[in-house]
């Protein structure tokens, strides 16, 4: 099973992974197999408590979560 999917900010501490596509041996998994599936999602503000907030970069098929609107 190959799924694709993307991280998106829920709310200002929380990221979900959204799966857009999936498929098995080659065929296409449909939308309401996918909407069953349960993903990750991630309590920024555990991993940093500071944080008031936090922004989800992608590049070269990494997910950079940053805090922002902290003073330094």
């Amino acid at each position: 099973m190959v799924l694709i999917g993307l991280f998106v900010k829920k709310d200002d501490h929380t990221a979900k992974l959204e799966l857009e596509a999936g498929f098995v041996d080659g065929m296409m998994v449909g939308r309401k197999i996918l909407d069953e599936l349960i993903t990750i999602e991630i309590d920024y503000s555990k991993l940093n408590p500071e944080a008031e907030n936090f922004t989800i970069e992608r590049a070269n098929g990494s997910v950079i979560f940053r805090e922002i609107g902290k003073q330094l």
